[in-house]
């Protein structure tokens, strides 16, 4: 549903694998990339300036426990 609904406004496409039918990519398209380098600056930005009240401890405590959250995610996909 979400890249149908993607796909439909044209910011990605879907592209079949040659090899197996069955199986398909999903693409950015050029309109999908400029509207991601439009808003992408902006939002890096604000998430800089959110970071930054915490202190450099903090931050590398929040990166380790979103990594360790990640890593939970990972397995409880397999």
């Amino acid at each position: 549903m979400v890249v149908d609904n993607l796909e439909k406004q044209g910011l990605v496409e879907r592209v079949r694998d040659e090899k197996d039918r069955r199986h398909y990519s999903v693409r950015i398209t050029e309109k999908g990339a400029a509207l991601i380098r439009s808003f992408f600056p902006g939002h890096v930005a604000r998430i800089v300036d959110e970071m930054g009240a915490l202190t450099r401890s903090e931050q590398e405590e929040l990166d380790r426990l979103c990594r360790k959250v990640g890593l939970q995610e990972t397995k409880a996909s397999r």
